[in-house]
């Protein structure tokens, strides 16, 4: 079977990375005699949780149906980046006698030193992750610090700017906006009880 995947919405609906990958896992199968039994992924699914809808659906599909002999994967980083919980997935899977051939980073999972290689993947796809979160993190504090919004657009406002960098934004009151702050006024005014608030 073969999985693939990408991080975000717009990269699933606006790049053509899923094609791709798709593409040379169905090469690699026609000059390898792999039959793709089945496909699965497909969508946008952050790897650094394991918990995904479809690679859970695939890993169940494994566990029942026995003929099942490897998983095409276009990288190893498309199959997990959860470091330790990747390593043992990699483990569970070889106990059922299943390999995971990422097709870009070719080694032979059943042998000590391709299983270190495969494990060294999980835990550099995990790295990654931590140090784009950290850098992503220091990014998001200093944009804050000068006073710059840089999440999604709060209830009750319009963008102006919507996809502009963050320093762009322009924020305009829509009318969710203005019956909110006819609501926190009679709140804070105590008139009024919260259940005569909301009618």
């Amino acid at each position: 079977i073969s999985y693939n995947r990408v991080s975000s919405k717009d990269q699933m609906e606006n790049g053509n990375s899923l094609s791709w990958q798709n593409e040379q896992m169905d090469l690699f199968a026609l000059k390898n005699n792999y039959q793709i039994k089945a496909q699965y992924g497909g969508t946008f699914e952050s790897a650094k949780t394991d918990e995904r809808k479809e690679f859970q659906r695939m890993l169940a599909e494994i566990k029942k149906d026995h003929s099942i002999a490897n998983v095409l994967v276009y990288s190893y980083d498309r199959f997990s980046r959860s470091g330790a919980n990747g390593i043992f997935l990699l483990e569970n899977l070889r106990k059922l006698g299943v390999r995971i051939i990422a097709i870009t980073q070719e080694v032979d999972s059943f042998t000590p030193t391709g299983m270190f290689q495969e494990n060294l993947y999980m835990l550099i796809s995990k790295l990654d992750n931590d140090m784009r979160k950290d850098k992503s993190m220091a990014g998001t504090k200093s944009i804050l610090k000068k006073g710059y919004w840089p999440y999604g657009t709060p209830f009750g406002y319009d963008n102006l700017n919507k996809f502009a960098t963050a320093d762009k934004h322009e924020y305009v009151i829509n009318s969710h906006g203005l019956v909110l702050r006819q609501a926190f006024k009679w709140k804070a005014e105590g008139k009024y009880s919260n259940k005569e608030i909301l009618d």
